[in-house]
């Protein structure tokens, strides 16, 4: 962890974040509007404005997009499955049974069969759904995994990316929350900031930004997880046992590696008397290449919390789309597409009523007492 001094390097990613929020309004605000439509409200304050100024009596929601998301949501729920690993041989299969314990026991501990339903009800029903993967250190010392639902409103991401998976193209992306002063100073208790000193004025290149980062009123705080893609030299080291290659950011750690599975090797070679392995001066080489990372940064305003290189080979993110096009990058929900015929439908319903009430109303009916069928009652006074 360390602490900049410098706060050109962290305006650079407040500039980011704002701007990718910008761009990401208007999926917000469509999100926000898709989970109207499912809950059945699928009339705002300003159509219901113009609805009465154009003498429309009542303003008609029939759920009929809410009913057909039920039944997608409660197939899915019903057709819920686990993962299980698969031992390719006789070898593998304590591997896979331990393996397979460790994953019940994780999904277990975070509802996972629950979880992933929220994330699918997200993605199908508002914009997109939005996963976070984490450790947790609370309860034990060791760590937890924990997997959390983020509201889709409270992500960011680069929007040049076009991909569906954001970690292949997407230069950086993270989450933005509402955190108590007193829970922030819990989980960074080495940063001290200042009121004032958040809530002011920012400069940048297109003028002066207000950046509300702070909420004294409610001792609330807006903290950026922010993760950068960066790219590295690593020293990458063949594994002779399973064959994958082993990334170092020395070349003496690479060195070191390839001397300890040496050093293995020989002593198996004591050990045993039917040794036959053999190998080329490829599976003892060193390869330089450039490969990407991330980088994980916490700030509020231009303020620095945390920095440190993120030791995964991707950010703890996920996010789900039900469509995706994978030329443009652009994305949209089932909701997306029903909402229209959902809007047409509803004003077809009021217009109906209109005009139904309107001819009620307006016009008078002549009763001709015999033409009346038989059984119906003739007298005018009690037919009234």
């Amino acid at each position: 962890m360390s602490k900049t001094t410098d706060i050109s390097e962290v305006t650079k990613y407040v500039d980011k974040f704002r701007k990718s929020v910008e761009a990401l309004q208007k999926f917000y605000s469509q999100g926000l509007e898709n989970g109207n439509y499912y809950r059945g409200d699928n009339w705002n304050a300003r159509d219901l404005e113009l609805h009465r100024q154009q003498g429309f009596y009542h303003a008609f929601a029939i759920p009929l997009l809410a009913v057909k998301m039920n039944r997608i949501l409660a197939s899915q729920r019903q057709n819920r499955f686990e993962c299980k690993v698969r031992g390719r041989g006789m070898e593998d299969e304590l591997t896979a049974e331990v393996l397979n314990m460790l994953i019940k026991y994780v999904d277990d501990n975070n509802g996972g069969k629950y979880l992933d339903s929220e994330v699918f009800q997200d993605g199908t029903t508002k914009k997109y759904g939005v996963c976070e993967i984490s450790v947790d250190f609370n309860d034990n010392p060791q760590g937890e995994i924990k997997f959390d639902v983020i509201p889709f409103n409270q992500f960011y991401w680069d929007t040049n990316s076009k991909k569906y998976n954001l970690h292949e193209d997407a230069t950086f992306l993270g989450t933005f929350q509402w955190i108590p002063t007193d829970k922030l100073q819990q989980m960074y208790p080495d940063f001290n900031f200042d009121y004032a000193d958040i809530t002011k004025n920012y400069s940048d290149d297109t003028g002066i930004i207000l950046t509300d980062w702070c909420d004294q009123k409610t001792q609330l705080v807006k903290v950026c997880n922010h993760f950068e893609k960066i790219f590295k030299r690593k020293y990458l080291v063949k594994n002779i046992i399973s064959g994958d290659f082993t990334a170092f950011d020395s070349k003496t750690e690479a060195q070191a590696f390839i001397e300890q599975q040496i050093s293995a090797e020989m002593q198996t070679i004591q050990s045993s008397e039917d040794y036959q392995k053999s190998f080329s001066a490829d599976d003892f080489k060193i390869f330089t290449k450039t490969l990407a990372s991330w980088k994980h940064i916490v700030f509020t305003g231009t303020n620095e919390i945390l920095s440190e290189d993120w030791h995964y080979s991707t950010p703890p993110y996920f996010r789900y789309c039900c469509f995706h096009d994978s030329t443009t990058g652009d994305f949209w929900s089932l909701t997306d597409l029903a909402k229209d015929p959902q809007k047409a439908y509803d004003r077809m319903i009021s217009m109906i009523d209109k005009s139904t009430a309107k001819n009620i109303k307006g016009n008078n009916y002549t009763v001709n007492p015999d033409l009346l069928h038989p059984s119906e009652i003739k007298d005018m006074d009690s037919l009234f």
